[in-house]
């Protein structure tokens, strides 16, 4: 399969279908869960230097296959499960912390001992390509950056939000991140310019200090794990945006007519 991003003129090779995103059927997501359903597989080894990482809890039980865990089945590839909160009642800000603290736990246990590492969401994740071209792709287009991380069209957190919580470092932050990103969109006219916390792929011990930050910054503040990684990315620089849809695409706020797919295998 081959998707073109009609808007940057990019092949993606991961989908990351965010938001509402795996809940409109006027995006691409059904198309490509059709597609993978289907797809037979072809088994690779994934490149030895990398390990592929993921939080599974809550609404997706144990039992439950989720679209990520199948494409690495049908790749051949392992994906190491960390454990997401499990709570009666939800916390909506608090629990997508538990990426930082669990990785970072993982890393510190040994669990984790890789160069690189590749950090998905569990239940709206697809690879077009297999993971080691997804790593191959990161190291030939930024090869100087600390780690890569999805492009979004969609500037969030935001104040306007019913459940935001105001916090004076949070609230200064995310008004200086939110002015850059507008600023970087309008100059190099790409509408995903806003960092997207469920994809992404870097060396290991650099996305461990981006998220040491983070926890630094916020582990007491009511905030979410999308917010940490916004301002530790503008803290970081090393450490940047797809904004031009080279590895990774996000499907919020697309449409089906903003890509061409082509079935090709």
């Amino acid at each position: 399969m081959k998707i073109l991003n009609k808007t940057t003129n990019t092949s993606p090779i991961l989908i990351h279908a965010n938001g509402n995103a795996h809940r409109e059927s006027c995006t691409i997501w059904e198309l490509l869960k059709r597609h993978i359903d289907l797809w037979e597989g072809v088994k690779s080894p994934l490149n030895s230097d990398l390990t592929i990482v993921t939080l599974k809890g809550g609404k997706y039980t144990v039992s439950t296959e989720t679209i990520l865990e199948k494409c690495c089945r049908k790749y051949g590839v392992p994906l190491m499960v960390l454990p997401w909160p499990e709570q009666r009642v939800p916390n909506f800000w608090e629990d997508s912390k538990a990426k930082q603290y669990e990785v970072i736990k993982a890393i510190n246990e040994g669990r984790i001992t890789t160069k690189y590492i590749m950090c998905l969401d569990c239940g709206d994740v697809v690879f077009i390509r297999h993971p080691n071209e997804i790593l191959d792709s990161y190291l030939n287009n930024f090869p100087d950056k600390h780690s890569v991380w999805n492009g979004e069209q969609n500037d969030w957190p935001r104040f306007d939000l019913p459940k935001y919580t105001h916090h004076p470092l949070l609230d200064e932050y995310l008004v200086k991140v939110s002015k850059r990103d507008n600023q970087i969109k309008a100059e190099e006219k790409t509408p995903f310019a806003f960092l997207n916390s469920g994809v992404s792929i870097g060396l290991t011990d650099k996305l461990y200090d981006f998220y040491q930050l983070g926890m630094k910054n916020f582990a007491t503040v009511k905030t979410n794990d999308q917010a940490m990684a916004r301002i530790s990315q503008y803290q970081m620089e090393n450490h940047t945006i797809d904004r031009h849809c080279i590895i990774f695409q996000s499907l919020y706020n697309t449409k089906q007519s903003d890509f061409e797919v082509y079935i090709d295998d």
